[in-house]
């Protein structure tokens, strides 16, 4: 077990290496900034990267470090607690996200028998939610939402959810423009508003990213649509949703 589990961190060592090697560098000097700060102990490679001021190296990086953890990567996990300890936003949300996943992976397999693990990952989820919601991160603000709308980790709030889901679509979040419609359009905890619907589903030209999570695929072609018909045509057919959502 000792020998799997060091050839594990070995192995996972060797990934974040590739991950630094592999970024968009402009310059040499960026590439040897993020390679020292790669053999730096307890430090955050997140956070080195923020400080150079590049948003494509720090996007890339991030995706990648992300997606590592997400898979159960703990060298990657360690270097998202670090910066969300430091107060980093992104790695707050992304911490939130993964304890969602675990909790989410939990229900799948044994959800009765684990009831109290099951909530003890959703409320770690809401907490890092919620921090990074307040320092004005727009997907942790719709992510929070749901938590609120679903009752997951916290006590079941629609007006919480509205006004989460509000927040980040203000700010051009596709998803927190998404739910916000599917309130105004179920009418879940506000009156329902057709228009306003139509129009938060309508306002991003990114919308169809959605699609795979909305109105059976419907959202992908929203940007086609020229009139209210068109919504509420497509009601019908997604009002059978309401029973099975959270969608994500």
């Amino acid at each position: 077990m000792v020998c799997s589990t060091s050839a594990r961190r070995m192995d996972e060592a060797v990934d974040m290496e590739s991950i630094v090697e592999g970024l968009p560098y402009e310059t040499d000097a960026e590439r040897e900034v993020l390679s020292k700060a790669l053999r730096l102990p307890g430090g955050s490679l997140i956070m080195v990267a923020r400080e150079l001021g590049r948003p494509g190296l720090i996007d890339s990086l991030f995706e990648k470090i992300f997606r590592m953890a997400m898979s159960g990567g703990s060298e990657a996990f360690r270097e998202i607690a670090v910066a969300a300890e430091k107060g980093d936003a992104p790695s707050l949300y992304a911490l939130g996200t993964i304890y969602k996943k675990k909790a989410n992976g939990v229900i799948h397999n044994d959800s009765r028998e684990r009831y109290e693990e099951v909530d003890h990952f959703y409320r770690l989820a809401v907490g890092y939610y919620r921090r990074a919601a307040e320092l004005g991160d727009s997907e942790a603000q719709w992510s929070l939402g749901l938590m609120y709308q679903f009752g997951l980790g916290v006590e079941k709030d629609d007006r919480e959810a509205f006004r989460l889901y509000e927040l980040s679509a203000n700010l051009g979040n596709t998803f927190g423009q998404y739910y916000l419609a599917m309130m105004y359009l179920f009418g879940d905890g506000i009156p329902r508003d057709d228009n306003e619907a139509f129009r938060l589903l309508t306002a991003s030209k990114n919308l169809y990213k959605c699609g795979h999570i909305a109105l059976s695929g419907h959202c992908e072609r929203l940007s086609r649509y020229d009139s209210l018909a068109a919504l509420l045509s497509i009601r019908v057919e997604a009002s059978h949703l309401q029973d099975s959502r959270p969608f994500w």
